[in-house]
């Protein structure tokens, strides 16, 4: 497979050794550079033990109400933690990730990032797992541990049919629906992810609307949520190239549009919802205590996770 348009098993297999200086223990999350937030990772779920008589210095945000009003005693509810955690990937696969004007596709970048943090989590001894969507189909991976989790994964990663239906007309069929394949993604996610988990979304997130928010708001507040924006320097800034001509998603008729990108008016007004775009996600991010990353497919993304996810040992 040519690895600027596709993923293979051999690309993953080959992030192991890159992998070695990632950790994803718990830790404070550094800022490496503008646009990314910190935030901490809470680390393996808990989950409910016992319950028993409050004692002073428990959390108060543990007092089981309902036990304590039956009762007439104050009850305080244990939690063990789990020895396994799940780390969970939201892959978008639909046919904006599949454009790039420098390195690779969008979709390619990103699956080369699932893979480089599924070694690292594989190496914490978490669970894998995933979800990978494009138009035409939904693929979910059941979190699993150790090389059988690991190996699952990248082979449903590797062997996804949208790379291999980017360029044909069978790929756009459902074009019309993907701003929907998108909020069924969404749903699902939310569906299927334990709390106490740590999730990776990437997409390049144009989608991502007002209305999405009561998803990542119930998303965020049970589990450690990443999100992983792959971009091109096309889709920053309009070159100054003429006409262009680019094809409207949302449009069962397949038609086009054309932008002159030698009108200053037109490249503003572009830049402008770009723009506006990018501030809604960093700001969601920020409300939502949600992890910010942004890359461009011509950026050295080991680099970038390095200096996030830093193995200290």
């Amino acid at each position: 497979k040519n690895s600027a348009i596709a993923i293979s098993l051999d690309d993953c297999l080959q992030l192991a050794k890159a992998a070695e200086s990632l950790s994803l223990r718990p830790q404070k999350i550094r800022n490496a550079q503008s646009g990314q937030y910190l935030s901490s990772l809470r680390g393996r779920g808990m989950e409910f033990d016992e319950l028993r008589l409050y004692q002073p210095g428990d959390d108060v945000r543990a007092i089981d109400w309902n036990v304590t009003a039956r009762s007439g005693k104050t009850h305080t509810k244990l939690y063990r933690e789990e020895r396994e955690r799940p780390v969970i990937f939201w892959l978008d696969l639909r046919p904006n990730m599949f454009f790039a004007t420098r390195v690779a596709f969008k979709a390619v970048i990103a699956a080369k990032v699932c893979a480089l943090l599924a070694w690292a989590a594989y190496r914490n001894n978490d669970k894998i797992g995933g979800l990978l969507f494009s138009n035409n189909q939904h693929i979910e991976v059941r979190p699993n541990s150790g090389r059988n989790g690991l190996s699952h994964w990248f082979k449903t990663l590797s062997e996804h049919p949208a790379f291999d239906e980017w360029h044909s007309d069978n790929s756009h069929q459902n074009q019309f629906s993907s701003n929907e394949k998108w909020q069924n993604a969404l749903k699902r996610l939310n569906r299927v992810a334990h709390p106490g988990s740590l999730i990776f979304m990437l997409s390049d997130f144009t989608d991502m609307s007002e209305q999405d928010q009561p998803y990542f708001r119930k998303l965020a507040k049970h589990n450690d949520v990443s999100l992983i924006q792959i971009n091109d320097t096309f889709e920053e800034q309009l070159p100054i190239s003429g006409n262009l001509r680019i094809s409207q998603q949302g449009n069962q008729q397949g038609k086009w549009l054309n932008l002159n990108t030698q009108s200053k008016k037109v490249r503003q007004q572009y830049s402008e919802h770009y723009q506006q775009q990018q501030k809604y996600i960093k700001q969601l991010c920020l409300k939502e205590r949600m992890q910010y990353i942004k890359l461009l497919t011509h950026d050295d993304y080991l680099t970038t996770l390095r200096a996030i996810y830093r193995n200290k040992i």
